[in-house]
This record gives C-alpha cells, structure tokens and sequence, in this order.
C-alpha cells in the first residue's frame, strides 16, 4: 500500500511538473507573441507617418509646380501681346513705306493691302495682250484685284477712263483666269455688268456702277488707249 502512495506521489508530481513546464512555456510564447504584435504595431505607425509625410512633399512639390506654371503662362500671355504689338507696329511701318513708294512712282496711284495699282495712258489703243506686255515692261502685271480693298482701288482708277485689267477666259465658256492661270470665275462674273458669248478679256467700265463694273470684249480688240497695272 505504502508503495502505491509513493507511486501515485510520484507520478503526481511528474504530471504536475509537466503542467508547470507547459505552462511557463505557453507564457513565454504568449510574452514573445505580444512583443511581435507590439513591433509590427510600432512598424505600421512608423510607415503611416511616413507615407503622410510624403503625401504632404508630394503636395508641397504639386503647389509649387502649379504656381511656377502660372507665373509662366503669365509671362507667356506679356511676352505674346508684346510680340503680337510689335508685329502690328512693324507691318503698319510696312504699310506706310509701302504707300509712299506706291505714291512716288506714279501721281494716280493707289495702295491697297500690299499692292500698288496705277494707271498708264497712252496715244495709242493697245490690245489686252499690248497691256499686258506693257505692263511688264514697267516690271508689273495687268491689275488680278482680290480683296475689297483691292477691287475698290481698281474701281476709282477707272472712274475716267475703260482700262484693260488681267482677267481674262482661255475660251467662250471657259472660266476667267488672272495673270497667273488662277481659277478667278466666282469674283469675276459677279462683277460683270453682263457676259458676252464669246468675248473674252476684261476691262473697267466707268460708266457703271459698283460692285458689278467690269465688261468684257475680245482680247485682240483696239478700242482702248489705258489699263491698270499691279505691282
């Protein structure tokens, strides 16, 4: 019986130094979980405040780009008026020059949007094809006007006189060309005062009225003693 007791004593005490044992080891990794835990929370709080920290440069360098962008668009907007006003200064110069030296080369001259246009009379009836060659010979060309401004000078160099111009049709029921075979047959026809089948060069009539001033007559024909030239 006395050796039974010690038995059960004895395995008591082993069981109870098992459950110890397993118990002090079940606390250490229990302490060794919260230290991980309380690291990875430690962690996380560190990349948080980073990536706020971040965001914030990132904001900051966003501000500033924008800020630069305006301060450029600014002085791209002063720079283009500035530009822009130094061009029209430059061109009106252009212009002036331009006039003057239209008005110095012949006393019944007119400038209009960059061209100069003036009248030549001569002793003789010419030809369209004489008006041409005329023309040339004064380094200029029989008057193709495109612009209002242009047709308005052409229409007040005609007020005295029928000159030959530079529009003229490659055949009866050919589109009117200028001087340089361009297809002009919208502008011309709406400006002649009728369409005669089969006469093909133009002249300003100064008995018409604007806008539709222009007559045609064959291009061989010697009734006409001036044109307009262009330059």
């Amino acid at each position: 019986l006395i050796v039974t007791i010690c038995v059960v004593v004895v395995v008591g005490v082993m069981l109870l130094a098992l459950i110890l044992i397993g118990w002090m080891s079940h606390d250490k990794d229990m302490k060794s979980l919260k230290e991980t835990i309380q690291n990875l929370k430690e962690e996380n709080r560190q990349l948080k405040d980073e990536i706020i920290e971040n965001a914030e440069g990132i904001r900051a360098i966003e501000a500033k780009i924008d800020m630069e962008f305006q301060q450029l668009d600014a002085v791209i907007r002063v720079k283009t008026e500035q530009l822009e006003s130094s061009i029209n200064s430059l061109t009106k110069a252009v212009e002036k020059t331009l006039y003057r030296v239209c008005i110095m080369k012949n006393d019944s001259a007119l400038y209009a949007t960059g061209v100069c246009y003036f009248v030549v009379n001569l002793s003789r009836y010419i030809t369209w094809y004489d008006a041409r060659d005329e023309c040339e010979a004064r380094n200029a060309t029989l008057a193709s006007p495109y612009t209002e401004y242009q047709w308005r000078a052409v229409f007040d160099l005609s007020r005295t006189g029928e000159p030959w111009i530079g529009f003229r049709q490659g055949g009866d029921g050919q589109p009117w060309e200028d001087m340089t075979g361009n297809d002009v047959d919208e502008m011309v026809t709406e400006r002649l005062l009728e369409d005669d089948s089969g006469q093909d060069c133009a002249f300003a009539s100064s008995g018409w009225s604007w806008p539709a001033f222009l007559r045609d007559v064959d291009c061989g024909s010697l009734w006409w003693s001036s044109f307009i030239c262009q330059q």
